[in-house]
């Protein structure tokens, strides 16, 4: 071929072809990787007179009793979006790619479908399943503000698989994310818990999600991207990874990454990716941690704007997290609301666990309530004058006491989600 390449050819058939009513016979190689169903070349042309009129776009076929004028297929409009839909249900494996069955609204031949190079592109920023490595030049540092603070050491009898399973100390389990031969004195080994107490606090504020919300209206696509084990994208300073170490049976070992569970990892966290995005935060993406949604007014903005993010990630060496990630939806979930073109709502899923949350028997209950029925506040008419009798509840540590004006308000509060 003339890109040097070779051609497989399984064998050679008599394929009969009807065009517009004229019988056709031509001796035809089966090739396994055609570009194209089939390709006619001059053997054909020469046995059936076929003429080209490239002028009046059309090409003519004789046979000794019959001729036929054949028009060229329109050329499509490359730039006229079509909508597709799969035939059957699919998985597509990170960082592959599968042929399927799709319909569409457009006659047949009236458009050409092909992968966007502009998309394509974009593939090293999505993380294969089961690897993540840590190769990023954003990274945190841990100040603490009394070294001298008695603490308390994991364990001696404490496995790795502990360290996995306990919350309190890992949320997320990854062979890249810590190492051994931890130089940290062994008395100053410490849970995260108990680390937390001595860290500088971080002030950096996280958006605010009524302020997300609100930025979404009047947008019709949306795709929200999530972040391949979150915090673990982020190394931690040389000289700050033995301030996380921690002793198991197999030895001492301390954090390569920010681990979750660090009082200050959520501030650190966003201000990274809020750097990373920079200015197409507000106007074409959101982000609220490791959830990231690209909103648009239309689907060919939403493809360039898509673009923009994801340039963006890749060149921070951010990995997405493909499983998780819904691409230009008119509709979907993000941070505890349904968004669509039409505006927002609670998700069913929020709606139903206030519906069913039962009737307070302490005040630590009545805390959790009153939180939960507040997140979606903005949808409840006069919220505050029906759930005055609850504020006192906000105070954990109040003594409990559940007044018919509480049950009148959670009463309230049921109903106009019933």
């Amino acid at each position: 071929m003339a890109n040097n390449s070779q051609l497989h050819i399984s064998g050679m058939v008599v394929l009969p072809i009807t065009i517009n009513n004229i019988n056709t016979e031509i001796n035809v190689f089966v090739i396994d990787d055609l570009c194209t169903d089939l390709l006619l070349g001059g053997d054909f042309c020469d046995k059936y007179n076929v003429n080209i009129s490239y002028g009046g776009k059309y090409l003519t076929i004789s046979t000794r009793q019959q001729q036929t004028r054949v028009k060229f297929q329109q050329q499509p409009n490359t730039q006229e979006v079509f909508h597709l839909k799969t035939l059957n249900d699919i998985a597509i494996p990170p960082l592959s790619s599968k042929v399927i069955q799709a319909a569409s609204s457009s006659p047949p031949m009236s458009a050409i479908f092909t992968p966007s190079s502009r998309m394509t592109n974009k593939q090293y920023v999505i993380a294969p399943h089961a690897i993540l490595t840590i190769d990023n030049t954003n990274t945190t540092i841990l100040t603490l503000l009394n070294t001298t603070t008695s603490i308390k050491r994991i364990p001696q009898g404490t496995t790795l698989g502990q360290i996995k399973n306990h919350e309190d100390n890992t949320c997320c389990y990854h062979q890249s994310s810590y190492s051994n031969a931890s130089t940290a004195p062994t008395d100053s080994i410490l849970p995260i818990s108990k680390l937390n107490l001595i860290t500088e606090r971080d002030v950096y504020p996280l958006p605010r999600i009524d302020d997300i919300i609100d930025k979404l209206a009047d947008s019709q696509y949306f795709t929200t991207l999530d972040l391949k084990a979150g915090y673990w994208q982020i190394p931690i300073e040389e000289q700050d990874k033995k301030k996380t170490a921690f002793v198991t049976t197999e030895g001492l070992f301390e954090f390569n990454v920010l681990p979750f569970g660090l009082s200050n990892a959520p501030a650190t966290f966003q201000r990274i990716i809020n750097s990373v995005l920079g200015v197409l935060r507000w106007d074409i993406t959101l982000v609220y941690l490791d959830d990231i949604i690209v909103y648009s007014p239309s689907f060919a903005s939403h493809v360039k704007h898509l673009d923009l993010v994801l340039d963006a990630l890749e060149k921070a060496n951010v990995k997405l997290n493909a499983a998780k990630c819904s691409l230009a939806r008119k509709q979907l979930d993000y941070l505890g609301y349904r968004i669509t073109p039409d505006g927002i709502k609670p998700t069913r899923t929020n709606v139903k666990k206030t519906i069913d949350f039962p009737t307070p028997t302490s005040a630590k209950a009545a805390y959790s309530f009153i939180q939960m029925a507040q997140f979606y506040r903005r949808f409840i008419k006069d919220f505050s004058t029906i759930a005055a009798p609850l504020n006192m509840f906000k105070n954990k540590n109040i003594k409990f006491d559940w007044t018919p004006e509480c049950e009148q308000a959670e009463i309230s509060i049921h109903y106009v989600w019933h």
